[in-house]
């Protein structure tokens, strides 16, 4: 609940930003000045929010902070006075209209520099978006003091910002510095962003007269960039961006209901502009909803749902030694459900191993919300698998199961040179999921492995609430049973209240190295 308070509240200040921007222009019109004060006052904002929230001398670590600079420096430090700009020359709202296409572009530059593809989700929310558009080209009211250009500028800053946000999902992963930190590390390098371009631009920063008379009307400005910037960062800290990205994503609505009551018939606002800023809102909502289901898993995260005792890198255990292990990969799952939506897998995914109470666990997390699990257990014939667990998430919503496996469900036999094929079932209670198959070859797995490798398969058919098959093949070193390349497809489908859900993945794993992550 508490992610789903700060996004709103981040949506409302964003909206609420616009309308006290243009408010502002009207008693200090320098686009230079106020920029400044909105950046460098939002920075001091955040830094007393950080400060009262407590942060430690490990969060004002430069090499985690740098990132959140130069992404700083670009959004909002070179927008910031195209952003202003485009609110003077265009109004207040449908400058927030147009800056809500954002997600469109990062989807976009996603599809074409980060492989993701395109699905009925994008298509939806690209539709939603280009009516949106029309009906906002449509709208022949126009604001007091309304310029062309300021729709160009608005457009161009909302591609930057898409830039940023597809920039972000390349290049960032998760740290331990606190998101306050983090924001005001942004609208600092911004601040400094600002006096540059006036520099480049005018050959001098903006004049103290200048600032001065803007530090009073842009200072709410200021106040509420700060506010928007904090809640921003620490909704997405929080809770995922399936959850946050859309709440955000209002503020164009926003920005339309107060620019009614605060500016009037200047910001002549109309059923088109309205009926614009709610399918744009609606078409980001999708496209974030469509992409946003879980990020990348990385080592140190897979190393924090590890026991921290003595057993990790352990190599007299049962099993392989305990750790993080990284896999090249290559996959995707889908459901052919509303929008169709469809995940991606990373190019590196990591399984962690640890003990358990019986012999050890496999945790292969390859996204937040998406978790393969099983126990692995020594027994007369040899390594059997006591449960497994699969939890798929789509759309925000979690589905979870968890296998429980019959006494002979043997996975890799003591001596795999002579074994034949053999069967066992795995149950959920209303699924049971039948396996047959066995060891397809022992092989020289080379100078990775330093010994042999067995290659298993298992053909399995699902019946139940659940129907369908699989093909699941492991390679595993025969020493300790480590999961040295693993290809599984998977295509069922569950009966619900709309009828059939289909579900499909495939993927291939192939271990990097040997010595886990510890």
């Amino acid at each position: 609940m508490t992610e789903v308070l700060l996004a709103c509240f981040a949506g409302l200040c964003l909206g609420a930003l616009s309308v006290a921007t243009r408010l502002a222009l009207r008693q200090a019109p320098s686009i230079l000045a106020g920029s400044f004060v909105m950046t460098f006052g939002a920075f001091c904002v955040v830094s007393l929010v950080a400060l009262v929230s407590g942060v430690t001398s490990s969060d004002f670590d430069l090499e985690a902070l740098w990132p959140f600079m130069v992404i700083g420096a670009v959004v909002p430090g070179t927008t910031q006075m195209l952003y202003v700009q485009a609110v003077r020359d265009a109004g207040a709202s449908r400058t927030q209209v147009v800056m809500s296409t954002a997600p469109l572009v990062a989807a976009v530059l996603a599809v074409a520099l980060l492989n993701e593809s395109w699905s009925p989700v994008l298509i939806v929310g690209t539709l939603l978006i280009v009516c949106g558009g029309m009906a906002l080209a449509w709208d022949k009211r126009r604001p007091v003091g309304f310029r062309a250009v300021g729709i160009a500028v608005a457009v161009g800053v909302a591609a930057i910002t898409g830039g940023r946000d597809t920039a972000t999902r390349w290049v960032l992963s998760e740290t331990e510095v606190s998101a306050f930190v983090e924001a005001a590390a942004a609208l600092l390098a911004a601040s400094v962003m600002v006096l540059a371009w006036s520099a480049i631009r005018v050959r001098r920063p903006p004049e103290l007269a200048a600032i001065r008379a803007a530090a009073v009307p842009f200072g709410w400005v200021a106040v509420l960039m700060g506010a928007s910037y904090a809640a921003f960062f620490e909704a997405f800290d929080r809770g995922e961006v399936t959850l946050v990205a859309p709440l955000v994503g209002t503020h164009a609505l926003w920005s339309v209901a107060l620019s009614v009551p605060f500016l009037g018939r200047s910001e002549a606002i109309g059923r088109r502009l309205a009926i614009s800023a709610l399918l744009v809102v609606a078409g980001a909502a999708i496209i974030s909803i469509g992409r946003g289901d879980g990020d990348t898993v990385t080592v140190d995260e897979a190393l924090g749902t590890l026991p921290d005792d003595s057993s990790l890198g352990q190599t007299d255990a049962i099993g392989p030694p305990r750790g993080v292990y990284v896999y090249e990969t290559q996959g995707m799952e889908e459901v052919d459900a509303l929008l169709s939506p469809s995940h991606r897998y990373p190019a590196q995914t990591v399984l962690a191993v640890e003990s358990s109470s019986c012999g050890y666990v496999e945790r292969w997390t390859p996204r937040e919300g998406r978790t393969t699990e099983r126990e692995l257990c020594p027994g007369v014939s040899g390594l059997s698998i006591t449960h497994y667990s699969e939890v798929h998430t789509f759309l925000g919503s979690e589905d979870a199961r968890d296998y429980v496996c019959s006494s002979d469900a043997l996975l890799l036999p003591t001596d795999p040179h002579g074994a034949a094929t053999w069967s066992f079932a795995c149950s959920t209670g209303d699924t049971e999921e039948a396996w047959a198959g066995g060891v397809v070859a022992v092989e020289d797995g080379g100078p990775l492995t330093a010994g042999a490798v067995v290659h298993l398969r298992f053909d399995t058919v699902l019946s139940g609430r659940t129907t369908g098959t699989s093909v699941k093949e492991f390679w595993v070193r025969e020493a300790d049973g480590l999961l040295i390349r693993e290809h599984i497809a998977n295509e069922n489908a569950t009966g619900t209240a709309i009828g059939d859900v289909t579900y499909l993945e495939q993927y291939t794993l192939e271990l990097t190295g040997t010595t886990p992550e510890r």
